[in-house]
């Protein structure tokens, strides 16, 4: 068996034992449940009511796209209106491997 095998399975064991279990979530109703399948279940209920995608409500958009100020790449702040196609359009254009905003990291 090789050093390097070692030492991963080394260091893998040793960051396994430094994980903590959770005893004790609370579900969607406020109470806490404590045996692994209602921890399991409230877990998943809650990401995916968190990444449930529903349609967006056009009056709200509206709202919020109002209260936008545009900013053009010197800084310089515009006040035209933003229209739901460029936003949807910005927000496709995005790189669905990379989180928003500068880290760095190519």
């Amino acid at each position: 068996m090789s050093s390097k095998f070692t030492l991963t399975r080394y260091f893998f064991r040793k960051a396994r034992s430094r994980q903590k279990p959770i005893l004790a979530l609370y579900n969607s109703q406020g109470d806490s449940v404590k045996n692994c399948a209602d921890i399991l279940r409230a877990a998943g209920d809650f990401y995916g009511r968190l990444y449930d995608t529903k349609p967006a409500d056009g009056d709200l958009t509206t709202a919020f796209l109002e209260g936008l100020n545009r900013v053009i790449e010197g800084g310089e702040s515009e006040d035209p209106e933003m229209s739901i196609e460029e936003l949807t359009q910005a927000v496709h254009s995005i790189n669905k491997q990379k989180a928003p905003g500068p880290d760095g990291i190519p």
